[in-house]
């Protein structure tokens, strides 16, 4: 499927370029988007950790964006990987 390896560095240097700029909502979109990837890829617990961080990070500064992106992707990794209560609270973003 595509070039995976060439994602995972454009999707790394686009945390990088986010954390380094400060910018919330790029850095939410950026590790939402890598939670994506993951999924794409059957990479579990990399989804769950990538989707947490972007869901705490969205949360924080009001990304909703991110938020659904994360939440999107951290529930079904958390179902797979055994935790079924690891889902976000969506009345939280209200």
């Amino acid at each position: 499927m595509g070039f995976p390896e060439t994602a995972a560095r454009l999707i790394d240097a686009a945390i990088a370029h986010a954390r380094h700029e400060k910018n919330a909502h790029s850095l939410a979109w950026a590790l939402a988007v890598a939670a994506h990837s993951c999924v794409t890829q059957h990479e579990a617990q990399a989804t769950v950790r990538f989707a947490s961080e972007a869901i705490d990070t969205a949360r924080e500064h009001r990304c909703l964006s991110g938020f659904a992106l994360g939440e999107r992707c951290k529930v079904g990794r958390s179902h797979q990987l055994g935790d079924f209560f690891g889902r976000a609270d969506l009345q939280k973003m209200a």
